[in-house]
């Protein structure tokens, strides 16, 4: 059990560094994006130069009526593509990732208790999740609708609804001889 424990521990540590890392690339790609909408004309200033021309008053950039005029504006397809994966990404809520599980459990480890996934979970009404192909928790939440869940069933995963825990891990009759 203790060999289990500390392969918990060390897998919630690895997981933590992952789940580190992708919010650095999520960060670092909110700002790639911010950049580019404030070095891309988007050509909203304009002013007529003439009888056929258009010309941006932001970037100097021309279009003549006889050639097409100017085109609407729109965002490179690299741009798009970011934003759709960031959006895609939606911030944990009320969720339980098998990073937190697997810390809880490490955590019951280091202080000497013998503590299980279960134990370290709060109680809740009803719970759901999503397991990886090897059985490891890929997304756990308390709330039926939440947009990692529903976003992995999408992608074709079950979503699978637990029963609520029947009973908190028992206490010590040491806890309970002052009462």
């Amino acid at each position: 059990m203790n060999s289990t424990l500390k392969a918990a521990g060390h897998i919630g540590a690895e997981l933590g560094a992952a789940k580190a890392e992708c919010e650095r690339l999520r960060t670092a790609l909110k700002d790639l994006i911010g950049l580019a909408e404030d070095q891309i004309c988007q050509h909203h200033n304009t002013h007529r130069g003439g009888a056929i021309w258009e010309i941006c008053d932001d970037c100097g950039m021309k279009w003549a009526d006889d050639m097409g005029g100017r085109p609407e504006f729109m965002w490179p397809d690299e741009i798009e593509s970011a934003r759709t994966a960031l959006s895609q990404q939606a911030e944990p809520n009320d969720t339980y990732t098998a990073t937190d599980m697997a810390t809880a459990a490490a955590q019951g480890f280091r202080d000497g208790q013998a503590a299980t996934v279960k134990d370290s979970l709060t109680v809740q009404p009803m719970a759901y999740a999503v397991f990886a192909a090897n059985g490891n928790v890929a997304c756990f939440s308390t709330q039926r609708d939440h947009p990692s869940l529903v976003a992995l069933e999408a992608d074709g995963h079950s979503v699978v609804s637990l029963a609520p825990i029947a009973q908190t891990a028992p206490h010590s009759s040491k806890e309970n001889e002052g009462e």
